[in-house]
Order: C-alpha cells, then sequence, then structure tokens
C-alpha cells in the first residue's frame, strides 16, 4: 500500500478538531525523495528517520525543521538464552567496548541522548545518564579480564543483525561491530530483509546472537519493560533475570507512584549492570513541514498531532 487517505470526523469528540478537512499519507522509502519532494512543496509534513537529513533542511526558509526528544531508543539486542550470551560477564563486556556517545554521533548525527533503559523523555521514570557511569564509561582492560574470566581470553566471533532500510540500524551495527574488535570480539554485520528479521528475533525462534533493535517507546515502565525483558515474556533475551523479573512484578502490582518509582530505579539500575541488553541513544524525533503548516510534535512519534494540524 502507497497511500492512506483520512477524511475529516464531523462527529468527532473534540469540537473543532480535527482542523483541515483530509489528509493523505504517502509511504516513501527513500528520505532523498521525501526531501526533495519537501523542497518542491509536493508533500507538507515528513518524519525523517536518517537524523543527518536535518541537517540538510533545517536551513531550507522555505521549510521548518522540528526536533524533540522521543521516548523510543535503540539499542543491542542480546540472545541471553545462546552461549556465550548466558554468562553475564561477557555480556557485561560488551557493555564496556561500547562507546555509546560515539554510537550517538555516527548513527544519529548526534541529534539525540545517550540513554538507560527509560529515555529522557520519560519522565519522571527516566535516571541520569550518570547512574550508569559504571557501565557506559568504555574500559577495554577490564572487557578483556571480564572475558577470559569467562573463558575467552581471545575473544570469539558473532554476528550482528541489521535492517538495511533503517538507517541507524546499519550505521549503529557498523560502530558496534568497530567496537566490539578492539576486545577481540570479531562481530560480523548480517543485514536481513525486515521479515526475515522479525521471524528470527521472536520466539520461538531466537535464531539470532546479537541484533540491532528500535522501538518507539513506551510511557509507562511497565509496558516499556514488562514484554520485553521479564523472563515469562522474553521478547527481546531469550531468558530473564530472577531479580529483574521480581522487581518488575513488584511494580506491576504497585500503585503508589513513590513506590514504583523506587522500585523501576532498581529494576533499571540492574538491568543495565546485568547487560540485559545495550542501550545506547534515543534519536531526537525529526520532522519537516512546509513553512505555512502549523504543527506540534508528539514524543510518541506517533501522528496524535494530525488533529491539531492546520495551514496557515
Amino acid at each position: 500500500q502507497s497511500h492512506l487517505k483520512a477524511r475529516r470526523n464531523p462527529d468527532y469528540w473534540d469540537k473543532g478538531k480535527p482542523v483541515v478537512d483530509a489528509i493523505e499519507i504517502r509511504i516513501i522509502p527513500d528520505e532523498a525523495s521525501i526531501i526533495a519532494q519537501l523542497r518542491t512543496g509536493n508533500i507538507h509534513h515528513a518524519m525523517l528517520e536518517d537524523n543527518k537529513n536535518y541537517l540538510l533542511v533545517k536551513d531550507d526558509k522555505r521549510l521548518t525543521a522540528l526536533r524533540t526528544s522521543r521516548l523510543g531508543f535503540d539499542c543491542l539486542m542480546i540472545n541471553m538464552g545462546r552461549k556465550p550470551f548466558t554468562d553475564v560477564r561477557v555480556r557485561q563486556a560488551l557493555s564496556l567496548a561500547i562507546d555509546r556517545n560515539e554510537v550517538l554521533q555516527v548513527a544519529a548525527s548526534g541529534l539525540g541522548q545517550v540513554t538507560g533503559p527509560a529515555t529522557p523523555a520519560m519522565k519522571p521514570w527516566a535516571l541520569p545518564i550518570e547512574a550508569y557511569k559504571e557501565w557506559y564509561t568504555p574500559n577495554f582492560e577490564r572487557a578483556k579480564k571480564l572475558l577470559a574470566d569467562a573463558g575467552f581470553p581471545s575473544g570469539f566471533k558473532t554476528s550482528i543483525l541489521a535492517i538495511p532500510t533503517f538507517p541507524t540500524m546499519v550505521a549503529g551495527a557498523q560502530v558496534i561491530s568497530a567496537h566490539l574488535k578492539r576486545v577481540g570480539i570479531d562481530a560480523q554485520i548480517m543485514q536481513q530483509e525486515y521479515g526475515v528479521w522479525i521471524k528470527n528475533i521472536i520466539k520461538p525462534n531466537f535464531n539470532f546472537d546479537l541484533s540491532m533493535q528500535l522501538t518507539n517507546g513506551e510511557a509507562d515502565p511497565d509496558s516499556l519493560f514488562f514484554r520485553r525483558f521479564h523472563g515469562s515474556e522474553q521478547q527481546w533475551t531469550n531468558g530473564g533475570d530472577p531479580e529483574v523479573d521480581a522487581l518488575l512484578d513488584q511494580g506491576r502490582a504497585t500503585i503508589d507512584k513513590t513506590k514504583r518509582k523506587e522500585i523501576y530505579d532498581k529494576a533499571q539500575r540492574l538491568m543495565v549492570e546485568r547487560a540485559l541488553a545495550i542501550w545506547t541513544f534515543s534519536p531526537d524525533l525529526v520532522e519537516v513541514v512546509q513553512s505555512n503548516v502549523q504543527y506540534e510534535q508528539h514524543f510518541t512519534s506517533l501522528y496524535y498531532n494530525f488533529r491539531t494540524v492546520a495551514l496557515g
């Protein structure tokens, strides 16, 4: 399907909205084509997934380039059910080998923020990056020692899956592969079409070692963490951590906001320490509109604010 058309609902609950009579959403895979059509005025709005393209349009007087933080993030998934990643020391070595700031700079042109399990946009759940300093500060010697203690003094060979049509995935995989090589881990990048990739990373298949992953995120830590990382769900890990599972169970059963905050603070610290995944960065949400379009961004990166979009 190449496009979707929607007309204004005259009985919409919020009177006076939507403002425009209709919209047409087009699927344009090539961002160079998107930018060309923005410049010719052929389209009014576009979301750019390749953040470096923001630099191409930000000074164009005919356009308004918008940036905001988003709930979503990029990370490196780890198959915890497959050796050698069953050993927490191996996973920790991965974490210590990766320079997250460099991944952000290369994959998203620095347009975003290094993140933990809850992104900075997930106020008040996000912890400051300083909370993860031990694991977010590259330490090649410690990484090598952890690998040696786990029985891999000379490292090992592995692979990283990535989808070729997701630019931050491909660029991020290249940086991460180079970082892992510095501690003796030879990680070959394997690009897979979206449909093939999906089958490989979900249960019961889990046919991967490492994989780049990205998500739109969630506003609440329960919906973000439970299905992805709880041992009973295993959607992103093919395994779980009993202590993390217990905290996620407590968080799901707790109503008091202060207590929930304490629980999820502990859970996030453990998730990073045990390296259930390697969180890297939360890219800014980049959208571009014609200068006469009134549009407000929404941190979910979903199109909720189309209901208020107007032509000036």
